[in-house]
Formats: C-alpha cells, structure tokens, sequence
C-alpha cells in the first residue's frame, strides 16, 4: 500500500470511527446511563462523554497548531 495514501484516508477513518463511537455514547444514553456512566465506560471526562453524544467536537487539533505556528510547529522541523 502507498504510504501517501494511507495518510490522505486517515481524516475518513477518522470521521468513521467518531460516527461509531457517538452511535455507541447515544446507545448508553437511550439505555438510560448517565453522561458520568457513559464517561468511565468510555474512559473520558463527564464533559467529553456529553459533547461526543452532541456530535460536537472538542477545538482544534495538534494539526491545526502546527498549521498556525503553535507549540507543535517545531515537531515538523
């Protein structure tokens, strides 16, 4: 396998396995779990398991700092 096109078919798996894990979260929380439950299910804080049952994302990531010149940027240097 092309390893450049490994890397262009991450942001996919990416966006796939979020999908899963957000039907999972909203699959605890319609079986009645708590967003704390889902949390230590999940091994995440109460916030996070509540934002990925929304579908919202938690800010930037590492890629886009190092895109800005942010704390990541010498990494690539």
């Amino acid at each position: 396998m092309d390893v450049s096109a490994a890397l262009r078919a991450i942001p996919d798996l990416q966006k796939w396995l979020r999908e899963i894990r957000q039907g999972a979260v909203q699959e605890m929380r319609d079986r009645g779990a708590s967003h704390a439950g889902v949390a230590k299910v999940i091994g995440t804080s109460r916030a996070r398991a509540q934002q990925i049952a929304e579908g919202r994302a938690t800010g930037k990531r590492a890629d886009d700092r190092r895109d800005e010149g942010g704390p990541d940027a010498s990494a690539d240097a």
